[in-house]
Formats: structure tokens, C-alpha cells, sequence
């Protein structure tokens, strides 16, 4: 019977073939090789909304003026002269950054101007880097789950896309960590890796077993990535409005924006507004009747279930839309309400 072999150790104690992670109090004289520690990552929702609207609302108000024109007279407390709006001139929209707290607000002014919008929260990554002693330079790569990965720029302070390589990030000498703070979008799974170098470059060609160049003579040296981390971006505080398009016959369609990946069902919330009937509180559409309910009616399950409903409702009638989520057996706060009225009903032709 043979002998089961034991592994070879090396002078520092790991086993021979096998590269593993430096304590970065460890003194390292040569980065090749070299593993760094996983970096440290936490995720929280930004505490801004971005506001933007859709079907080039700068053909219908030609200026920035004038569309804060209009806004001023419809809510002169929440906008003013000074308020800050951006002409996006290559998507021909205007953009708006409000607190989150302000968000509902400020949507729904621009909704009385019958403008479709977007709502868009992201979420803040923050990426804690423990660099290795003599470390100047640090390559941070971030990968959305599916996709390549993409270097950050330290100078733009955002991922690149390739073939741009981005700024590393640069370490001053005495630095220890380094804090790096990206803001991607919500519920959103993302892989962060990142390598180091000490701005030491290579003497001589370096070749492979085929004689193919790997790194050539005056190419700077870096470690290996370090072991990928995983992270999961949270989902808004508040989800993005459904986008509404009344249809003839009283019908309405309700496009909803993309739903997490951990949603279980969705209730959509109604109200109705006619001219000179009393004000009516939201109402819910019943999954299995198709109708038009109290509030308990049954939710709708996401798997069998597009991102489509069309409803046939009152004509030339005012109608505000919400909905909420189940995520995780819970549910969550409802999404920014939307309104769109009705088209009346169309007399027959013979």
C-alpha cells in the first residue's frame, strides 16, 4: 500500500502551489503572485431621486424656462426660479434630483402637466480596500451579475466600459485602506474584485509555456485579484411609478418597470376622480374576478404575471394608479402614484 503523500510546505508555511492571502501588515517586497484580502462592502439606498421625463418633453416646452414656468404655477411652493433643472439635449428631457422624502411631491406636480416620467433611485455601494504595505496604485473591477466586469476610474469616479481601461485608484504612502464609494443601480446583483500593485515593472519579456509574451519588460507588476465578493444592491424605498396609457373604450393599459428579483406579488391600487362626484379612496383590482374591488381584493402572483395589464374602466374618467410589492413574504411600501385619464366613449359610425 502506498503512502498517502503529505503536501509540501514551503519556508513561510503554505502549501507549494498554492497562493493565499496576505495580512496586510505583512512586509512584501514583490506584488506577482500575491492575493489580496476580499475587500469589505456594505449597500444602502441613495438618499436622492432622480426625476426624469419621458417622450422628449423639450419639443412640447422648447425651453427650460418655460417648463419651470409651468411647474411655478402649478405648486409655486415647491418650485421657484432657483430651482434646478437640467436640459438633457441628447435625450431631449429635462432632470431633476429632489430628496427622497420631496420625490412624491415634486412627481406629482410635473404629473398635472400630463409629461410621463421616470423615477430613479440608485443605491450606494461602499468597498472598503485593506492595501498591502507599499502599495501605490489599486485596479478596482465591478461586475453586474451576467455582464463582463468594468474597470473604475478614479478620475471620473464611475465604471468604464471597455475597451477604456479607467485610472487606478491611487494610494498615498502611509495608507493603509481605502474607501471607494459607487452608486449602481437597486436590487441588482454585482461582483467587486480588485488587485494592487507597488509600481514596480517587469526587466524582461515574460513568456508562457509556448513562448507567447505575457508581460513585457517595462509593464507594471500587479498582484492577482483577490477573491470576488458578492453583493446585492437593496431594493428603492419607494418603487418607480407604472407608466399608463389610456386606450379607446374607456381601457387603460398599466406598464410596470422592471420588479426585483425576490418579488412575489403585486397588488395594483386605483382611484378614481370624476368631476363633481365626491373624492374616492384607492380600490384594488382582484387577480381572479378581473375587477374592480375593495381592499380585499387578491394579489397578483409575479410568476404568472407580465410586466402588461390592460383594464376597461369608466370613459373620460380620472384615474390615479399605484401599486405594491411582496418581497420576501412581506409587503412593502406602495410605488409613486400616477394618473392618466380615460379616453370617451366614441360614437359609431355607419
Amino acid at each position: 500500500m502506498k503512502n498517502k503523500s503529505t503536501p509540501q510546505k514551503n519556508l513561510d508555511g503554505s502549501e507549494a502551489g498554492k497562493s493565499r492571502p496576505i495580512s496586510v501588515t505583512e512586509k512584501i517586497g514583490d506584488f506577482r503572485g500575491r492575493i489580496p484580502l476580499p475587500p469589505k462592502c456594505d449597500t444602502t439606498t441613495s438618499d436622492e431621486v432622480l426625476i426624469r421625463t419621458a417622450q422628449k418633453a423639450k419639443g412640447k416646452f422648447r425651453t427650460r424656462e418655460n417648463f419651470l414656468e409651468k411647474l411655478i404655477a402649478i405648486d409655486s411652493e415647491i418650485w421657484n426660479v432657483d430651482s434646478d433643472i437640467i436640459t438633457n439635449e441628447e435625450t431631449e428631457e429635462f432632470e431633476v434630483t429632489v430628496p427622497t422624502n420631496m420625490a412624491q411631491h415634486v412627481y406629482n406636480t410635473i404629473q398635472k402637466l400630463r409629461i410621463p416620467c421616470d423615477v430613479i433611485q440608485e443605491s450606494v455601494l461602499n468597498i472598503d480596500i485593506d492595501a498591502f504595505p507599499g502599495t501605490r496604485r489599486i485596479c478596482l473591477r465591478v461586475a453586474r451579475f451576467g455582464e463582463k466586469f468594468k474597470r473604475f476610474d478614479a478620475k471620473l469616479q464611475r465604471l468604464v466600459d471597455p475597451p477604456e481601461l479607467g485610472k487606478p485608484i491611487k494610494v498615498h504612502p502611509g495608507e493603509e485602506s481605502k474607501n471607494i464609494r459607487l452608486e449602481l443601480s437597486c436590487s441588482t446583483r454585482y461582483a467587486v474584485k480588485y488587485c494592487l500593485t507597488n509600481g514596480e515593472k517587469y526587466t524582461e519579456d515574460v513568456l508562457d509555456d509556448k513562448g507567447n509574451v505575457l508581460h513585457r519588460a517595462g509593464d507594471v507588476i500587479w498582484s492577482d485579484y483577490c477573491k470576488k465578493v458578492q453583493v446585492r444592491t437593496p431594493c428603492e424605498d419607494q418603487p418607480p411609478p407604472p407608466a399608463l396609457e389610456p386606450k379607446a373604450g374607456g381601457k387603460i393599459g398599466i406598464h410596470l418597470p422592471k420588479l426585483p428579483p425576490n418579488a412575489q406579488h403585486l397588488t395594483l391600487w386605483l382611484k378614481r376622480d370624476k368631476e363633481g362626484d365626491p373624492s374616492e379612496d384607492f380600490k384594488v383590482f382582484d387577480y381572479l374576478t378581473k375587477k374592480i374591488v375593495g381592499k380585499d381584493g387578491r394579489a397578483i402572483p409575479i410568476w404568472d404575471f407580465g410586466r402588461y395589464v390592460e383594464l376597461k374602466l369608466e370613459p373620460d374618467v380620472e384615474y390615479t394608479v399605484k401599486y405594491s410589492l411582496m418581497q420576501n413574504d412581506n409587503w412593502h411600501k406602495s410605488s409613486f402614484e400616477t394618473s392618466a385619464k380615460t379616453m370617451p366613449l366614441q360614437p359609431c359610425t355607419l
